[in-house]
């Protein structure tokens, strides 16, 4: 791990802390929350944030507002931390998302859908990765899961295999990308992240109809490296909610598993367990003048405003009420 003094990211700092204006973190998801009346409103919404922190065009759609607002906050840090790179292990997930689409339309011959504008790799270059079968624009782990996707394509045509193995190496490049940065936050950040998704998966095939073998089968092949919790933490014996909150109990994430299991939704109280978990971490950086944490803290929580933007209107667009909307944003 690099060393670096606080003093190396007073200029990015800086910057990044005045443009926030005068609203906190809080109050720019609290806007989602308020704007949950139409989409209409939530555009408004995003709009009167982004005019303290990036250009919005005129008759931008809420979807394209929230992909500047955060391709913004993606280029402020890309663009003046100390070293290139430095931050990338938050965002790997974005060239993951993005070479499995380009991967999936190239295998079927479609057009491929529109990519987040926010990875470490261009879109055009994605797309010909996806078609040379060349990922040496990648970090190497991500790279290696692309080639293995491609192999178990050709062999096997498992859409599940091209998401596993792309994912698996996604988590690896942001584990060693963390450890490498010399910036603390990030490997507790990417490790929570990994947990989050582990976890999150048990309880998604834990709720499906197969049998208990399969589903051990299948929780084997979506594990994904670099978090606190082993593998061999997660119940094997039998595949359930409850199975899961006894095996967890001891862990740092125990007493989130036990009052998820008590939820209607467990599966997305579990979700909003490690989203507070991830807003904890930052809070901490709340009042630190300068240093590698802010940025990384900048970028996590750009992102959870544009989540709760988008979430509130997937939310009302399947005609949710904002009792329900306010549920899903805590």
């Amino acid at each position: 791990m690099k060393k670096y003094n606080d003093t190396d990211f007073v200029r990015l700092s800086t910057s990044l802390r005045a443009s926030l204006g005068t609203l906190s973190h809080a109050q720019r998801v609290q806007k989602a929350v308020d704007g949950a009346t139409s989409v209409a409103a939530l555009t408004a919404a995003m709009r009167s944030i982004m005019t303290q922190d990036a250009a919005a065009p005129e008759g931008a759609a809420l979807d394209e507002l929230c992909d500047l607002y955060f391709a913004h906050a993606v280029d402020a840090v890309r663009k003046n931390a100390p070293e290139p790179g430095m931050y990338d292990s938050l965002l790997y997930k974005f060239d993951a998302a993005n070479v499995k689409l380009a991967l999936k339309s190239a295998f079927r011959g479609v057009e491929c859908p529109a990519m987040f504008p926010y990875g470490t790799v261009d879109e055009r270059t994605v797309l010909e990765a996806a078609e040379k079968r060349d990922f040496s624009a990648f970090p190497a782990e991500l790279a290696e899961g692309c080639e293995q996707a491609a192999a178990a394509w050709s062999e096997t045509r498992d859409a599940m295999a091209v998401d596993v193995l792309i994912d698996r190496g996604c988590f690896a490049a942001a584990a060693r990308s963390a450890k490498e940065s010399g910036v603390p936050l990030l490997p507790e950040l990417v490790a929570l992240d990994a947990d989050a998704a582990n976890a999150t998966a048990f309880a998604r095939i834990a709720a499906l109809d197969l049998a208990p073998e399969a589903k051990r089968e299948l929780f084997s092949r979506a594990f994904v490296p670099g978090g606190k919790l082993a593998e061999a933490k997660f119940p094997r014996s039998e595949m359930t909610f409850d199975a899961l909150a006894d095996a967890l109990g001891g862990t740092y994430v125990g007493a989130d598993v036990r009052r998820a299991a008590e939820s209607a939704d467990r599966t997305a109280a579990l979700e909003s367990a490690f989203r507070r978990r991830r807003t904890a971490l930052c809070d901490g950086v709340r009042f630190v003048p300068f240093g590698g944490e802010v940025p990384a803290a900048y970028l996590v929580e750009r992102e959870a405003e544009v989540r709760a933007f988008a979430l509130a209107a997937a939310y009302m667009r399947r005609g949710a009420g904002a009792a329900e909307i306010r549920t899903a944003l805590s």
